[in-house]
């Protein structure tokens, strides 16, 4: 009766109804239950029925505008706090930001192969001493037996590691980073080609396909250079055979050339043995080849190749573009790697966000006793809890905005020296995608920013408020002060992180590596001064230079995994230990100038 009756009519007839309900009640309680909703049904007619329609129609427009001109109004009377939170919010955004673009760079690292999905790279768990040591060599071998023996494989091919080398036109001097590939590298690698056919680039030993780059550096153009001589270290000619354009920075392995692989095993005989290991090798299985299934079969295939000389080595694929995020091993199972920087930086950029939020939060409730008799009036007049908090969430959002616009130009002017402390070309690519999680990020910001305010505000009761006894809940005090408690908490935890990571460094910086690396200064010989007789002419010319104390020469560097082999012997040495022992050839002076 209540729902449908027009309140100009309902007093009259619920007054009869119910005196007549309760005349009825005395002698028959039931059937005075029955006449009473009967009786409704009956003043269920069009003419008792009210209206259903709203009676204030709402211009969603004209609220909006409301909304907005009392936001500006209330930044204008609140200047230090909305500049504490504009900064705050802008803060926290710029670090998301910064932190979103090397977490979005290192998630796409080597994906734009177009053979992504099938394209893999050959590792092997080698049996030690320790325990299971995971190597990314491989046998010089490996790639031309695989594809000739395994039906599952597109192709397969063997490169060389990457190094720098000097390349020359007439008496121009270009050093570059290069590597010797397997013939098909082109064709299994979405390095694209500008002058060449990715079939036969690499088909002839001598050829030398370069970068876009590097050609301009030796030629000054990238038109008709195919078929152009380079002098390769001041021993050896190679024509070259294509160009392709500049290495994408989201890929793993930089480098200027590619020269053919049949060259680099001229003069290395040891690769034509299944025992040693100095090469990568990489695999494009054929669509539909179960990986796992081809690891199965691959398990024994370099101890049947040495007809079990060597029964340590177990050979499997890992897919390419996941090595460079899934790439440490312990004990011969996947353990990690940058995935868990990935992660790390993604949690922090999500807790420096919310520390900046919670910053919002408690500055904006704490101005809500300056806003109490505003929201009582609203309410006293009509206004619904569902505008006010719309008007909060206006607020909020709009200040995340402008923070947002702030940290897009602060990332913009800070990204140069984010790439140089980084070692990335990180550039914001403006488009829709980039625009949209611009506006996703900035609108939950705001969201959750203004979230608790929104909620504490509307929901004061008109009456309390214009009367002056708005009480502050206990749950509301111990909310904000949880907040702050975390806030604080997190804000310690980075400082102290901070500091555990600078000690850190600098404990590395230095440490005592058994060599004394003080004003030493190494760099590698090139072209003619590798042999010899030159070597230890150089070197003695370098100790008549003023200022040099004296000087020597290494294989390699002293840092790191270069090479090494397990065939050390000694008396009473267990025929199944296999510990690898790192190899260095030195020069004569060079243990006492390293005070080893």
């Amino acid at each position: 009766l209540r729902w449908f009756c027009r309140e100009d009519y309902l007093d009259e007839i619920e007054g009869d109804l119910m005196e007549v309900f309760s005349k009825q009640s005395e002698t028959s309680p039931r059937k005075a239950k029955w006449n009473f909703g009967w009786s409704v049904i009956k003043y269920f007619r069009p003419e008792f029925m009210k209206s259903f329609k709203t009676s204030y129609p709402i211009n969603s427009i004209d609220m909006f505008r409301h909304n907005f001109l009392i936001t500006y109004r209330t930044f204008l009377r609140q200047k230090n706090s909305f500049l504490v939170n504009l900064s705050g919010l802008t803060t926290g955004l710029v670090c998301a930001l910064l932190i979103y673009l090397w977490v979005f760079d290192e998630l796409n690292i080597d994906k734009f192969h177009k053979n992504d999905s099938r394209l893999f790279r050959v590792l092997e768990n080698r049996l030690t001493a320790e325990g299971i040591w995971t190597s990314r060599s491989a046998s010089g071998l490996l790639g031309e037996t695989l594809t000739a023996e395994m039906p599952e494989v597109e192709y397969a091919i063997n490169a060389s590691s990457i190094e720098a080398y000097t390349l020359s036109i007439n008496e121009k001097n270009v050093k570059a980073k290069g590597q010797f590939a397997g013939e098909h590298f082109f064709k299994m690698f979405s390095y694209d080609l500008i002058q060449g056919d990715a079939s036969s680039v690499l088909a002839d030993k001598n050829t030398i396909v370069i970068s876009s780059e590097l050609a301009i550096k030796l030629f000054n153009t990238t038109d008709n250079i195919v078929g152009k001589s380079i002098e390769f270290e001041h021993e050896s000619h190679f024509l070259v055979s294509g160009v392709f354009q500049k290495i994408p920075s989201h890929s793993s392995e930089q480098f200027d050339f590619v020269c053919s692989y049949e060259k680099y095993k001229e003069s290395r005989d040891w690769l034509k043995y299944w025992a040693n290991t100095a090469t990568y090798a990489f695999v494009l299985l054929k669509d539909g080849t179960d990986p796992a299934a081809f690891n199965s079969k691959i398990a024994d295939y370099i101890k049947l190749k040495t007809e079990n000389q060597v029964t340590h080595r177990t050979p499997f694929l890992k897919q390419y573009s996941q090595d460079y995020l899934y790439g440490q091993y312990e004990n011969g199972v996947q353990s990690g790697g940058r995935i868990t920087y990935v992660k790390l930086f993604s949690t922090i950029a999500i807790f420096i966000l919310l520390i900046a939020c919670i910053n919002f939060m408690n500055l904006s409730t704490a101005k809500a006793a300056r806003r109490v008799k505003e929201v009582g009036i609203k309410k006293a007049v009509g206004a619904g809890r569902g505008s006010l908090i719309a008007q909060y969430f206006t607020e909020s959002v709009l200040i995340s905005v402008l923070s947002m616009l702030a940290a897009v130009l602060l990332v913009y002017l800070i990204l140069p020296q984010f790439n140089e402390i980084t070692g990335k070309h990180l550039t914001p690519q403006i488009n829709f995608r980039f625009v949209m999680l611009l506006t996703g990020i900035s609108t939950i910001t705001g969201l959750l920013a203004g979230s608790y305010p929104a909620l504490y505000l509307s929901g004061f009761k008109p009456v309390a408020v214009l009367k002056g006894k708005v009480n502050t809940l206990v749950a509301e005090v111990w909310i904000r002060k949880g907040l702050v408690v975390f806030q604080f908490a997190l804000s310690v935890i980075f400082i102290v992180s901070v500091v555990v990571v600078y000690k850190q460094m600098e404990f590395l910086q230095s440490k005592q590596l058994g060599y004394n690396k003080e004003n030493v200064i190494y760099f590698p010989l090139v072209g003619e001064l590798k042999e010899t007789v030159n070597q230890e002419t150089f070197i003695e010319e370098l100790k008549q230079v003023s200022g040099v104390v004296d000087a020597s020469s290494i294989s390699h560097d002293l840092t790191g995994h270069s090479r090494g082999t397990y065939k050390i012997d000694w008396e009473g040495k267990n025929p199944d230990d296999r510990t690898q022992f790192e190899v260095f050839t030195v020069n004569y002076g060079l243990l006492e100038m390293l005070n080893m």
